[in-house]
């Protein structure tokens, strides 16, 4: 499993720690320490499969949600990122990394390793961790 506690940056750098609050067979919830119950932001990592034998695919989602309130009102902010991995043989470990890199590329804007890709992170995750 990942650490109980996760510490990740915002994008101005600040660190923001995620503490663990729920474990299930299927993955974690952790709540950022810094945020309230009534306007949480969530990390959560659940694990499924679908299918059977060679057509079976494993899927790995990452979510992070930001409940923001204000008077009345209220939204949630979410972004996934969802790993598929057939069990089929043909679709490698290396082939998923490569396409997590290509996919932060375009998102970050910048190619590793300048954007500092760790395979570590995916390998737990496509192992089942949370």
């Amino acid at each position: 499993m990942f650490t109980a506690q996760q510490v990740l940056d915002d994008a101005d750098g600040t660190d923001i720690t995620f503490e663990l609050v729920q474990q299930a067979a299927d993955g974690t919830v952790r709540l950022d320490s810094a945020s309230t119950l009534a306007q949480p932001r969530k990390l959560v990592i659940k694990h499924s499969v679908s299918g059977k034998g060679t057509t079976a695919v494993d899927r790995h989602l990452i979510q992070l949600t930001e409940l923001v309130a204000s008077g009345t009102d209220q939204a949630t902010g979410t972004v996934n990122l969802t790993f598929a991995m057939p069990r089929n043989p043909l679709i490698t470990e290396a082939k998923m990394f490569d396409l997590a890199s290509l996919l932060i590329c375009f998102v970050t804007g910048e190619a590793y390793p300048t954007a500092s890709l760790t395979t570590t992170s995916i390998q737990k995750l496509l192992r089942g961790e949370s």
